[in-house]
């Protein structure tokens, strides 16, 4: 049975509800298994959601959150206090200033890709790293200067964003996510995400509603290295 995803719906979702099912083990540890979470399992570049569980008689306290390729989220961590009991409802809670800094970051990272677009880049995005520590997004292309080019895309990315674009999201049945020809990871593959007209790629992220919401974007670095091209970025505290 599949984790139901409730952070999918809402970013700003930083608690809930859900059953408790079983405790888990793998290398990683032990973990709790939920019939639904609100928690972000680290992927797609993005960090995983802290936080915890409680019931009436224990406090779990999350410390990473993953997703397996069955799409069962597993919450590992530690118990404060008591256990769980299979069927007890619990409450979740994340760490809220956390997600929306990860949702600005990863967000960043889709404006980006949308500002090479607008500018006529023939620089294909394909990977992003979405972490406070060094966040980046990388692709194949070319670029001869790449000072001029620095400025240019950080110039782009900010008229992005004071436009004020909505973040566009839909969910697709598996089916017309391989009819449109769209990728995305295990047990998050029929949601697509896209800044106003343009075109949604398959994302499983959290991301803000509004490009306003970001904040103002630095390009930090252009770097080149034989066909690649890492642009590496941050937003304003």
């Amino acid at each position: 049975m599949k984790t139901e995803l409730l952070y999918l719906e809402d970013t700003y979702q930083f608690s809930g509800n859900a059953k408790f099912l079983e405790m888990r083990e793998n290398e990683k540890g032990s973990a709790v298994i939920l019939d639904k979470t609100v928690f972000y399992p680290q992927g797609g570049g993005q960090p995983t959601d802290t936080g915890k569980i409680c019931s009436a008689d224990a406090i779990f306290n999350v410390t990473f959150v993953g997703l397996d390729p069955e799409g069962v989220v597993w919450h590992f961590g530690e118990f404060e206090k008591g256990l769980f009991v299979e069927g007890d409802e619990v409450s979740l809670e994340v760490h809220g200033e956390n997600r929306k800094l990860y949702a600005r970051l990863h967000s960043a990272g889709h404006l980006i890709d949308y500002a090479l677009v607008e500018m006529g880049s023939d620089i294909k995005m394909d990977k992003g790293f979405h972490f406070v520590e060094g966040p980046y997004v990388e692709g194949f292309g070319e670029v001869e200067d790449l000072e001029a080019f620095k400025e240019t895309i950080e110039k782009k990315v900010n008229e992005i964003v004071e436009q004020g674009l909505p973040m566009q999201k839909e969910v697709l049945d598996e089916g017309e996510v391989a009819r449109r020809g769209l990728v995305a990871p295990p047990g998050k593959s029929v949601r697509i995400v896209g800044f106003g007209e343009h075109v949604p790629c398959g994302c499983g992220g959290t991301h803000v509603s509004n490009s306003k919401d970001v904040g103002k974007v630095t390009i930090r670095k252009v770097a080149r290295k034989k066909d690649r091209i890492k642009i590496s970025y941050a937003v304003d505290a």
